[in-house]
């Protein structure tokens, strides 16, 4: 081997580790996925995860995580919220901002918006209690930086937070105390007061089960300000729609546009999204066992601003199981995006698929992650995919496996792209809540001690495993020492 030849062999190794951090795979929308990253770092028993991308480039990611605070009565457990960045250049250490000991206060359901000011709001419940909290972005990594932690209301499951054109923050929940319902709070100075949660919808206690709700969503109607609301009465099987045309102030009466299969023992309708495309077609999407097909996805779509509704017609198939919600968002050219676990012949993937106006396109599996149903997926299957989109065309996928990691891709589209916009300064905000709320001291920067048995994640947070950069830098050092032993030998 001559010298000039060794410097192109050296190129191609770079080129090689390059590569080695990209999925080989279009999605239905021609998108490149990235290597999937564990996020999680060495965070045990991680899962639920929240994900939120701002206008100013940054991705937030929230999520529960399962510890032992007592190592004496390993029975007895707690949890936390932790949050995550990234900055533009890498994922920043996870920081526990809520630490909930105790079986009986497990802290849960994290939601999270980001809006225009500069500013990250999340709202999770914890022992039934529903907390808010907010940060400047660019202070959001330590725990310091968040806001005394707000009260809103007890007897409190699966919240829903948004935000609206105007800036007003819009809260949901699911109250399964005295008078078990939908209710709704709004503030309009950024998270400092709320309005008395009101509700929306109600249902009658049956004996000594108030019932339950799953998974409240709620869009905004980007041209008219319209905001829908859908949600799942799970004690007794209905999907309910309603909306406000006046910034959350009133709404209208709730409708009913599924239910459980009186012939079937099957599930009833389960885990709806709800988003609206660019035509202004309001569309939605649930997972519902009907015509013997146990968990398929559903959908009824709305030409008319949600006054009447198109018949029920399965969507997404072959794909079936109940792994959640089946989110989709609308990117920078409008058009509809959409992600989720789904089970076919036995197997568990992640599957993409594209609003086509009319009707979703057939879903395609992407980012590779497949894996059996059983025993195989219950240890390390895959769950609860999230999906946002950031500046018009940056899409980001969040999940967690059953082995307690969190995961992370992204990719671009080809959709309109939005600039970044430059985060502004953080305006001073008071700490002194309102009379409806109460508040609570935020959790220590420092973490609790986790149990001996946990198991660290592969890769740190935001990096590729250590051997893909390992392996090009040994084989570079391995052909420099041969190409000299040659060249002496000659």
């Amino acid at each position: 081997m001559t010298r000039s030849r060794w410097p192109a062999l050296v190129l191609a190794l770079f080129a090689i580790a390059l590569a080695a951090g990209t999925v080989d795979a279009q999605d239905p929308a021609g998108v490149r996925w990235s290597q999937p990253l564990v996020i999680s770092g060495n965070v045990p028993h991680s899962g639920r995860p929240a994900i939120v991308a701002d206008a100013f480039g940054r991705v937030h990611i929230f999520w529960q995580a399962a510890y032992t605070p007592f190592p004496q009565n390993p029975e007895v457990g707690g949890s936390i919220i932790y949050y995550s960045q990234y900055d533009g250049a890498r994922w920043t250490d996870p920081v526990d901002l809520f630490v909930s000991p105790g079986s009986y206060s497990l802290a849960s359901n994290v939601v999270a918006v980001a809006d225009d000011a500069g500013y990250v709001d999340a709202a999770w419940v914890g022992g039934g209690l529903l907390f808010f909290t907010r940060a400047p972005i660019d202070l959001a990594t330590s725990a310091r930086a968040w806001s005394p932690f707000i009260r809103i209301d007890d007897n409190v499951q699966t919240p829903y937070l948004a935000t609206g054109r105007d800036g007003t923050l819009h809260l949901f929940y699911w109250n399964t105390g005295t008078t078990p319902g939908i209710y709704y709070t709004r503030s309009v100075d950024r998270g400092l007061h709320w309005t008395s949660p009101e509700p929306i919808w109600q249902r009658p206690v049956r004996g000594q089960v108030p019932g339950t709700a799953d998974a409240i969503v709620v869009v905004q109607d980007p041209a008219s300000g319209v905001l829908h609301a859908v949600w799942v009465d799970i004690f007794e099987p209905t999907l309910y729609y309603a909306q406000s045309t006046d910034q959350g102030l009133s709404w209208s009466r709730p409708v009913q546009l599924d239910e459980r299969d009186p012939n079937s023992n099957l599930f009833g309708p389960l885990y709806p999204s709800i988003g609206v495309d660019a035509r202004g077609s309001i569309v939605l999407l649930w997972t519902a066992s009907h015509d013997k097909v146990s968990c398929a996805r559903y959908g009824r779509t709305s030409t008319n601003g949600g006054q009447t509704w198109g018949a029920r017609r399965r969507v997404l198939a072959p794909i079936e199981g109940c792994f959640f919600q089946t989110p989709f968002v609308a990117d920078g050219s409008g058009v509809l995006q959409m992600a989720t676990v789904g089970r076919d012949k036995g197997i568990v993937a992640l599957y993409r698929s594209t609003w086509g106006n009319t009707d979703w396109m057939a879903p395609q599996t992407f980012l590779g992650v497949s894996i059996k149903d059983g025993d195989d997926w219950q240890q390390r299957g895959p769950d609860d995919l999230k999906l946002a989109i950031g500046l018009g065309n940056k899409m980001h996928a969040a999940w967690y496996t059953n082995d307690g990691r969190v995961w992370y891709a992204t990719g671009e589209s080809t959709a309109r792209s939005i600039a970044a916009r430059t985060v502004p300064t953080p305006l001073p905000t008071a700490t002194r809540p309102s009379a409806l709320a109460t508040s609570v001291a935020p959790a220590p920067t420092r973490g609790p001690q986790f149990p001996a048995d946990a198991v660290p994640a592969e890769s740190r947070p935001g990096e590729l495993p250590l051997y893909f950069g390992v392996v090009p830098v040994l084989a570079l050092l391995l052909l420099v020492v041969v190409s000299r032993v040659m060249a002496r030998g000659r």
